[in-house]
C-alpha cells in the first residue's frame, strides 16, 4: 500500500514530514484538505481532527515523529 499524508496548506508539520520522506526517498500521495473538502470529510471519518496524518497499512502516525516515521521506510 502506498503511503498516503493528510496534509493543508501552510502547515510546517506536514512540509517537515514530506521533507523527511523524500530524504530518504519515500514515495507518498498527498491528500490536502483544504484543497479538497471530501478530503478533509474523509479524515473526520477516520476520527481525526488535525494534520498531518501519515498511512500506511495498519500504522498510523500523528504529526511529525521522525522516530515513528523511520517504520514506514
Amino acid at each position: 500500500m502506498m503511503i498516503e499524508i493528510y496534509s493543508k496548506n501552510n502547515c510546517m508539520q506536514c512540509r517537515m514530514v514530506k521533507q523527511y520522506l523524500n530524504k530518504h526517498g519515500v514515495k507518498y500521495i498527498v491528500k490536502n484538505i483544504d484543497d479538497d473538502l471530501g478530503v478533509r470529510e474523509e479524515l473526520k471519518a477516520k476520527g481525526f481532527q488535525s494534520v498531518p496524518i501519515t498511512i500506511k497499512d495498519d500504522i498510523v502516525i500523528q504529526g511529525f515523529a521522525p522516530n515513528k516515521l523511520i517504520e514506514l521506510i
